[in-house]
């Protein structure tokens, strides 16, 4: 998981299960501020939680960007470490999110917006100064809800770059729902049935055999009928060339999806780097 000075940051999905994540770098040529970025894959349409885990007081501000290109706040945290009992405190945007997000909570987009991209989640880190209770007054008596508010200060003030920064680039996870691959066997399948019927209707049905008796005679109709034993193995010959010419057709059809496939995504990834 990406960490820096005791500060870890991941995603969970719907189900509490912590994601994957690869490629994790770190930038500290350009320290203002320290960023962290990483990988993660998850299903389109689906739920996310952001979870933090730190040795030290910190307030961490959420942004998401999606498909129409626009940096919104998702949702906002503070987690205060005298309050834990072990060395380390954690915290998540469970019941933290804003604005539109508090409604729908955060959630992966269905459509991607660059090649396999579905969204962008960047979680800023600014460290706070240990709370401060507030103590009642000659002026000021303070009631139940009031005591176990906290005031904090900021050491990294908002005005100013964040401490920390995590940035996630969230690709999609599997086809969208109902989507069914170019290249699934019932697609050829059909097309080799249309080729059989086609064949078929051009032949008959039965392979055609000449007629052994004279030009100059009117055959008979029993003339045309072949020898059975002849037309068995002839029969024969032409499955078992239907067989093979099956499965170069298959080969071929696969061939063709696969590469209109992968050029579908190479045209994709232009159209994405030219936006």
């Amino acid at each position: 998981m990406p960490t820096y000075k005791g500060v870890e940051v991941w995603l969970e999905d719907s189900e509490k299960r912590k994601l994957n994540h690869e490629h994790v770098a770190i930038d500290l040529v350009n320290d203002n501020p320290v960023t962290l970025k990483a990988r993660t894959k998850m299903h389109r349409d689906e739920l996310y939680t952001v979870h933090c885990l730190t040795p030290i007081s910190i307030f961490c501000d959420v942004f998401v960007t999606v498909r129409s290109g626009v940096r919104q706040c998702a949702a906002r945290f503070h987690i205060e470490k005298s309050l834990s009992i072990s060395d380390n405190a954690l915290g998540s945007s469970e019941g933290h999110t804003e604005y539109k997000y508090k409604d729908m909570g955060l959630r992966a987009p269905k459509r991607c917006f660059q090649q396999g991209k579905l969204a962008t989640v960047e979680v800023e880190i600014r460290r706070t100064a240990p709370i401060i209770k507030e103590e009642p007054t000659e002026d000021h008596a303070v009631d139940e809800d009031e005591q176990d508010a906290l005031v904090f200060s900021m050491i990294d003030d908002f005005d100013r770059p964040p401490w920390l920064l995590f940035v996630f680039d969230v690709t999609a996870k599997g086809p969208p729902n109902g989507f069914i691959t170019p290249n699934a066997p019932q697609v050829a399948k059909q097309v080799l049935r249309k080729v059989h019927r086609k064949q078929a209707s051009s032949t008959g049905g039965i392979p055609s055999t000449r007629s052994t008796c004279p030009s100059d005679e009117t055959p008979r109709p029993d003339q045309n009928l072949p020898d059975i034993p002849r037309a068995s193995s002839s029969l024969q010959r032409e499955y078992e060339k239907e067989e093979a010419e099956e499965r170069r057709l298959l080969e071929i059809l696969l061939a063709r999806l696969d590469a209109k496939r992968t050029s579908n995504m190479e045209l994709r990834r232009l159209l994405g780097e030219t936006a």
